[in-house]
């Protein structure tokens, strides 16, 4: 057993690493202008905290939790942008030391905590956007609590993750994908002989059914008191039906790019462990359980990433499993390294063998592509910080000054209602993603009695809205009603001003 003396010096290392990644790194974000979903989860809670239903009277295509979260520091906090990222940030350095949980359940302690300041120090590359307040963390958190409740052999455990995987549905829809991976796992599991026995079958249906009841049961207490509220049926059409029916996400390929660069060292390492467990399972070879289901997180956790817009916070659903499978391979590699190092001191003596040259190979790969990764990193980081939250609200300020009443912020532009008193002008939030949604808007203009609407600068040609190239032909349905009913009376903070044109007898021209 290791004495206090020797357990420090080793660890001192991880506490200071953690602490700079988990608590420092975080901070130079602290103040950037709001995230475009980030500004509507903010806007939401506002509204809730003043006494609005959720779903009934405000919404967006996300499930509750996020919204409950944001509602409690509005309550809680007098200043609320800055309160729910520092609760965001608390939540991810929990997930971080989760991570160093899970990676010592099945592998060594170094390769466990390299892995947690990897996951933190991930979460925080610009271009995947943890340091905002958006749904990816907190659900992140609840599937590492279900992961290690999961990796127990306990059924009380299981029933936690299951419950804990509940939880995460309430932050993002996403995380049904991951109970899908659990699913699969056990599923793999069968390919190999060894698990093709009666006891082995019976004994992983109890431990799926088991993490169906807490799951279930979560599910089932949220539903009670969906429905005591009176918005089940909102929620279940917002929360579900929405997502699944009418948001296609467009694919910017140049995000992709960057998510890939940004990132190489991982996507090298975490890769090539998948394709060794790949390369096991096909062939039959036992694998490490756990490593399996990492292996099996990894893949199937980056499709949300890989199908999303820019592939940005989508990824870190995936980043858990990818830090460590990044950590075990880095580890071994320098293991590798040090023990063939005499081979490179004298070269006199001959040629390194096979395996130290793949290990000095590897060394100058991961080398190499951190450092480039580094410095694409640095720059992106360095452009995103130009831009400060200050400025924001000042424009959101000039925008609506003397306005009174609800507006319709074009294109969700939230941070109006953020960072000014003015009232959203419809019920839904989000982005025009279908034809539906675009005539409920308009729906909710002409009900509202909305008389001013908000529009960028670069959203407006000769006086007239006009969309942008994502679901356009949605979009056109709104700036073809904005364009006969609205008309531009000025142009302040970055915004130009819309006023309703009004028509025979006070009504909208229509």
């Amino acid at each position: 057993m290791a004495t206090s003396e020797e357990t420090i010096p080793r660890d001192l290392w991880f506490v200071i690493a953690f602490f700079a990644s988990a608590v420092i790194l975080p901070l130079i974000y602290l103040d950037q202008p709001l995230h475009f979903d980030e500004g509507i989860f903010l806007t939401i809670g506002n509204q809730l905290a003043s006494g609005e239903t959720l779903y009934a009277d405000i919404a967006d295509h996300k499930p509750p939790g996020v919204f409950f979260v944001a509602t409690a520091v509005y309550h809680l906090f007098d200043a609320p942008v800055v309160a729910a990222r520092l609760l965001t940030y608390g939540v991810i350095a929990g997930s971080g030391l989760l991570v160093v949980r899970l990676g010592q359940q099945f592998r060594g302690r170094l390769e466990a905590q390299v892995a947690g300041v990897l996951f933190v120090v991930m979460s925080y590359l610009p271009h995947f956007d943890g340091f905002y307040f958006m749904t990816e963390p907190y659900a992140v958190l609840a599937m590492l609590v279900a992961a290690v409740s999961f990796t127990r052999d306990s059924a009380i455990s299981r029933v936690g993750a299951g419950v804990a995987l509940g939880i995460g549905v309430l932050f993002n829809q996403t995380v049904f994908l991951f109970g899908a991976t659990m699913l699969l796992y056990h599923l793999l599991k069968l390919r190999f002989p060894e698990a093709r026995t009666r006891d082995h079958v019976v004994e992983t249906t109890e431990r799926i059914l088991t993490i169906g009841v807490g799951f279930l049961a979560t599910m089932a207490a949220v539903a009670t008191v969906l429905y005591s509220r009176g918005i089940l049926r909102e929620t279940f059409y917002y929360a579900l039906v929405v997502p699944l029916t009418n948001y296609s996400t467009p694919f910017d390929l140049w995000g992709h790019i960057l998510a890939f660069a940004t990132l190489l060292p991982v996507w090298l390492l975490a890769g090539g462990m998948v394709l060794l467990v790949g390369a096991a399972v096909v062939r039959g070879v036992a694998v490490d359980d756990r490593q399996l289901f990492v292996a099996l997180w990894a893949v199937v956790m980056s499709i949300p990433g890989a199908r999303a817009f820019s592939g940005d916070h989508k990824f870190l659903f995936a980043f858990p499993a990818l830090a460590l499978l990044t950590a075990i391979a880095s580890t071994e590699i320098y293991r590798a390294a040090v023990r063939n190092r005499d081979q490179f001191r004298d070269v006199r003596a001959g040629l390194p063998d096979r395996s130290a040259l793949l290990a000095g190979l590897l060394i100058v790969v991961v080398f190499s592509t951190t450092l480039v990764a580094g410095a694409g990193n640095v720059y992106y980081a360095s452009n995103v910080l130009e831009d400060d939250i200050a400025e924001e609200r000042t424009a959101a300020e000039n925008a609506l000054d003397g306005i009174d009443g609800p507006v319709y912020a074009f294109n969700v532009e939230a941070s109006l209602y953020v960072h000014t008193d003015t009232e959203p002008g419809t019920t839904y939030l989000g982005t025009i993603y279908s034809d539906r949604i675009a005539n409920d808007k308009i729906s909710d203009l002409q009900r509202n009695d909305v008389r001013y609407v908000a529009v960028r600068e670069f959203h407006v040609t000769d006086g007239n809205v006009v969309s942008d190239r994502y679901w356009s032909d949605h979009k056109s349905i709104m700036t073809d009603y904005l364009n006969r009913n609205y008309e531009p009376v000025d142009t302040r903070g970055g915004y130009v001003i819309f006023e309703r044109v009004e028509g025979e007898g006070g009504q909208p021209r229509r």
